[in-house]
């Protein structure tokens, strides 16, 4: 029998069912928790300099009659990783009940963080000087997923229209604000939002729509896009998907727990390496060193491959070693270069934060404290 997630902590039923309350229906086939309330903090985002980390705080409310909590409350918060000190939040909207936003940090200004939807707008906020502006006004549909391209030069929105049951994907150029590419009706087979990546170049988007991957030219969007074709069985989502620095070759990271990799100029795949059951929820190329090293991770462990002649891991971390807490729930992010890395642990005893560098390797000799 195939079962899908609810919410994202059912892979923590057992550890967490005494602190989150959670309970399986009596029909087995839904969650519901004791608790009034429950918190959670999620969907971190790690700065450039990894001094700053955003994280979405999400507010879940059990009414009576609802066997499912749902989220009443959203709020974006940022932290400094050296101190634990919160200098930013700020509340975001609730569509549906469910945990609607994106957020990014500007590569082009370190200190800057562009969050939707508030206000059926994209914010951006300057947290040198703590000024918050709109970015993108009149937006029809929540904003869930924000990508950009390297030079932040684009900007990519990933939408969900619940009424017309799919996803939506909306590329920006940033300086001017207008739209250059628009692709509609992406699939909602499993409800996980379509994973995009931009080339190093920024002139090519990657876009997956369920099991299948486009690439698509800025320089001329009107072409149409091209499909990458899969050798192997890969039906299901792509969660992650990241461009080799020499922008030859993309990778992919499969929910079946197999990263593809695929050749750009004839459009079909390498190969695969088959890593674990779960699947990596995001990848991403170092950019330091001879050879291209992808670094993986999800919420449990994290791989760091070198990709040469052959595929191999070089480096594996498995987070349990920072979470003294048996119920506690990480996530793992790292910044836009990929040789920053943080980890973030909710546990009874509150929030708190493991940095670690990638290219040496070396974590943090003690945790952060988060106080919000």
């Amino acid at each position: 029998m195939r079962m899908t997630p609810i919410i994202r902590c059912c892979a923590y039923v057992v550890a967490c069912g005494v602190w989150l309350g959670l309970n399986f229906s009596q029909d087995g086939c839904a969650l519901f928790s004791r608790q009034a309330e429950l918190r959670f903090f999620d969907f971190p985002k790690l700065s450039q300099d990894g001094k700053l980390l955003a994280v979405v705080e999400s507010l879940w409310q059990h009414k009576q009659g609802q066997e499912l909590p749902s989220v009443t409350d959203l709020t974006v918060l940022v932290f400094s990783t050296t101190t634990g000190e919160c200098i930013f939040k700020d509340a975001v909207d609730v569509h549906q009940g469910k945990r609607l936003v994106g957020l990014e940090w500007d590569p082009a200004n370190p200190d800057t963080l562009v969050y939707g939807s508030k206000r059926k707008s994209l914010w951006q906020v300057d947290l040198k000087n703590q000024k918050a502006r709109v970015m993108v006004d009149s937006l029809n549909l929540p904003v869930i997923r924000l990508v950009y391209s390297r030079d932040g030069k684009y900007l990519a929105l990933v939408s969900w229209d619940a009424a017309g049951e799919d996803y939506r994907v909306q590329v920006l150029e940033v300086a001017s604000r207008k739209q250059v590419l628009h692709i509609n009706s992406l699939s909602v087979r499993s409800q996980i939002p379509p994973a995009c990546s931009f080339s190093d170049c920024s002139n090519l988007l990657a876009v997956t729509d369920y099991d299948s991957i486009f690439i698509y030219n800025l320089a001329a969007p009107h072409q149409g896009a091209m499909e990458l074709a899969s050798q192997a069985d890969s039906s299901g989502d792509y969660f992650s998907l990241a461009f080799s620095p020499d922008g030859k070759t993309l990778a992919g990271s499969h929910r079946n727990g197999t990263i593809h990799f695929f050749d750009l100029g004839n459009r079909t795949e390498l190969g695969t390496v088959e890593l674990s059951p779960r699947g990596a929820l995001d990848l991403r190329y170092l950019r330091k060193g001879n050879k291209p090293q992808l670094i993986l991770y999800d919420d449990r462990d994290a791989v760091i491959l070198e990709c040469g002649a052959t595929i191999r891991p070089v480096w594996s971390h498995s987070f349990r070693e920072q979470m003294a807490d048996e119920g506690a729930i990480s996530w793992f992010t790292t910044n836009q270069r990929g040789d920053l890395g943080a980890l973030l642990i909710q546990s009874k005893a509150g929030l708190q934060l493991r940095s670690v560098d990638l290219v040496t390797r070396q974590w943090s000799a003690k945790p952060v404290v988060l106080r919000r």
